[in-house]
């Protein structure tokens, strides 16, 4: 019994009914630590927007 047949049947039922929604678009800015103290602020900033800063490494303090 092959059950390809019968899911295919099932996806495009669901297919009909249920619409497809598109996932955000996720986006992630990588920046060192210089250039996040240069950057200029923008107002565009999404919720699914992750910023990362690198930052300098740090001398060790005795």
């Amino acid at each position: 019994m092959d059950l390809t047949r019968d899911i295919d049947s099932y996806k495009r039922r669901l297919n009909k009914i249920a619409p497809r929604v598109d996932p955000p678009k996720l986006k992630m800015n990588i920046f060192t630590e210089e250039e996040w103290n240069n950057k200029k602020p923008t107002s565009k900033k999404s919720q699914w927007e992750l910023n990362l800063i690198i930052e300098e490494k740090r001398p060790l303090s005795k």
